[in-house]
């Protein structure tokens, strides 16, 4: 007869392996199996007795003692290609055989009366407070349920891999007793590459019984065909006659892409589902183990359990790896080579568990080859660069100059000149050269003649202005300068919520700490332009504007804000116009750029070419405005240098920035108030 109504469960478990196993063990452990019906759903309930799980942990930890009697065999010593034995302690090698796993499961679900099915799972629907699981044996109503099903992954981008750890292996039992049986050999890479990482591994169970594996991390899969030969050769030259009594064939996927995997409510994704296997080693057992403890204690205190999750710099790590195993895979023997000789095992391994510090990270990082990574890295960042990435680079800039000036003070005048000068010219003017384009926002357009002039006349009268009235002319450029910086800066970190107060708030921060912190400086360059200026605010209003920009920035919750104050407190320490010339060129200009690029959707040749004839206009002036001043015909001395530039700067801002704005409100980026 038909089932006409779904059949109430309590919890559903969607695969039976051992992640399944562990949370079964953990619920029976709390006794939260008692009064409740479970149904465990797998298509082949003998699957897992064709695998074997390992993990590394202290013999008085709760792991151990809780899979105590699943494991088989335990080494404190580890072997890296036949080598010396390395101590592992604290810590021990675990062996769990997958029939022992198999038998677990068996074992509970019977002792508490579980359903077995032997079935598959179709459809899994949310169904008011539980889930409709469709199998090929019935519908089920399960107010829980735990799916460990296999998972595929997303296409990987350009700078993620998809890898398989496959392998098979053979118990053997050698006619000859095996004298050390404390060390597992973790790998020996005494065999042929073939164009992927291939190594043994060989667990001596006994002194008559020894397991011994071929693996392949690659982007191909290992046939029993061509392990076959390589593992009886092996076999033979370090074991002698020995006959094959089991055979272990296994495939992990190592795969830096995210998971194809869809939430749903009631629904725990399990196991590789949930993410328990690290991309780098294929080692999941004590995420699993882990995640299981974690669902009793969350279901105990009625909250979520929590997801597995890897600290950002790890997935990093996995990435840079995996990339170099699916590229340049004959690194892989090198860099594992390398890991274990110049590394202890321990660390080795708690480096591999992800519970190691910065410091620790770096120690065994720098002991790899350089090369690999640093290709890898550049491909990384080339298709995934971080967000914070210029602000950083921007901070290691600030520090390199306060190391220059330091070391160097006489020499460091004339390098930031030179520095300066080549921003300006790469970066600092042609950002705001392409002005002409701002009107229609097309890279086609072409300068009309009416532009310009009024963009010339603009500069013009400004400069007179500046000569009849210095003081005015240089308030009304710190108060269009502040917004103009401030706004590049708003957008770029896309805070939204009054965007335009908030720029020139920031905006004013800038200045504050530029101009405060070069008391002296500024008094002459403000001297040159014919403004005096007795008393001047000292250095605490400079540490001030930081300080309060800092606390701003944690409230936004932008890191970018943060590196940026940090910049800015460096370039406290270096001469204004270096401190100037970091903000203006490393962060306003290439932020400018590249809301430029993308507004107009332009490459970077196509738009400095563009800029070119303007760029090329812009330093003439500057050079004609240095020989007018040294000629006298200008009010203002040609030994004032700075005085001229800053003077300079502000009559081909003024037009400029209210270009900027009006592009940023006809691209829509400043709308979000």
């Amino acid at each position: 007869m038909a089932q006409t109504q779904p059949i109430a469960c309590e919890y559903l478990f969607a695969g039976a392996g051992a992640s399944a196993t562990l949370l079964l063990m953990q619920l029976e452990k709390t006794g939260m199996l008692s009064g409740s019906k479970v149904v465990v759903v797998d298509s082949d309930f003998t699957s897992l007795s064709r695998k074997t799980f390992c993990f590394w942990a202290k013999s008085d930890d709760s792991m151990v003692k809780d899979c105590r009697k699943l494991i088989q065999k335990s080494w404190n010593h580890l072997r890296i290609d036949r080598g010396e034995t390395k101590s592992l302690k604290p810590l021990e090698y675990h062996c769990i055989p997958g029939l022992n796993m198999q038998n677990e499961m068996l074992a509970l679900t019977s002792r508490n009366e579980c359903v077995r099915l032997e079935s598959s799972v179709i459809s899994m629907v949310p169904d008011g407070n539980g889930v409709l699981v469709t199998t090929t044996a019935g519908v089920y109503r399960a107010a829980h349920v735990y799916d460990s099903r296999p998972a595929g992954f997303m296409s990987p981008k350009p700078n993620e891999s998809a890898l398989f750890q496959s392998f098979i292996g053979y118990v053997i039992e050698p006619d000859k007793p095996v004298l050390n049986t404390s060390a597992a050999d973790m790998m020996d890479f005494g065999v042929e590459q073939h164009g992927a990482t291939q190594f043994m591994y060989v667990l001596p169970m006994a002194a008559d019984k020894v397991l011994v594996e071929l693996t392949r991390f690659g982007t191909t899969t290992i046939l029993e065909a061509e392990s076959r030969p390589v593992l009886l050769d092996y076999i033979q030259k370090h074991f002698g006659e020995a006959r094959i009594v089991e055979t272990e064939t296994g495939c992990i996927p190592m795969c830096s892409a995210p998971l194809r995997v869809g939430e749903l409510s009631n629904v725990t994704r399990l196991g590789g589902r949930a993410g328990a296997i690290k991309p780098g080693t294929g080692y999941a057992f004590k995420n699993m183990y882990n995640q299981a403890v974690d669902i009793v204690v969350a279901v105990k205190n009625g909250r979520e359990s929590k997801p597995i999750s890897a600290p950002p710099r790890f997935r990093f790590y996995d990435r840079l790896l995996l990339w170099i195993l699916s590229h340049s895979p004959e690194w892989g023997k090198p860099i594992f080579q390398q890991l274990f000789r110049r590394n202890g095992t321990p660390q080795i391994l708690r480096f591999l568990d992800e519970k190691t510090s910065w410091m620790q990270d770096v120690r065994i990082l720098l002991s790899l080859p350089f090369k690999p990574f640093l290709v890898a890295l550049r491909q990384d960042l080339r298709h995934n660069p971080p967000s914070i990435s210029k602000p950083v680079l921007l901070c290691a800039a600030a520090l390199l100059l306060l190391l220059l000036y330091s070391a160097f003070p006489s020499a460091y005048i004339p390098l930031q000149w030179i520095l300066l000068s080549a921003g300006l010219l790469a970066i600092g003017i042609p950002h705001g050269a392409v002005d002409h384009l701002l009107e229609t926002g097309k890279i086609q357009g072409k300068p009309a003649l009416g532009f310009v002039a009024k963009y010339l006349g603009i500069m013009v009268l400004y400069l007179i202005f500046w000569q009849w009235f210095p003081v005015a002319a240089f308030c009304i450029f710190l108060l269009y300068s502040a917004f103009h910086f401030g706004q590049s800066d708003i957008q770029e970190w896309k805070i939204s919520h009054f965007p335009n107060l908030k720029s020139f708030f920031w905006g004013t921060v800038i200045l504050s700490v530029i101009l405060f912190s070069h008391g002296s400086e500024v008094k002459l360059i403000l001297g040159g332009m014919n403004i005096f200026v007795n008393g001047f605010p000292g250095i605490g209003l400079a540490y001030s504007a930081a300080l309060l920009a800092l606390l701003w920035g944690l409230f936004e919750k932008k890191t970018a804000v943060i590196w940026s104050v940090i910049m800015l407190t460096i370039g406290m320490s270096l001469p204004v116009l270096s401190a100037f010339g970091l903000y203006f060129i490393g962060q306003h200009s290439l932020n400018g750029w590249s809301h430029l690029r993308e507004g107009m959707q332009a490459g970077n040749k196509s738009l400095f070419m563009k800029a070119l004839p303007f760029t090329f206009g812009a330093a003439i002036l500057l050079l004609t405005l240095f020989w007018m001043a040294n000629a006298n015909l200008l009010p203002w001395s040609g030994d004032q240098s700075l005085s001229l530039f800053f003077l300079f700067l502000a009559c081909i801002s003024m037009p400029h920035v209210w270009a900027m704005h009006r592009f940023y409100r006809r691209t829509g980026q400043t709308d979000n108030q």
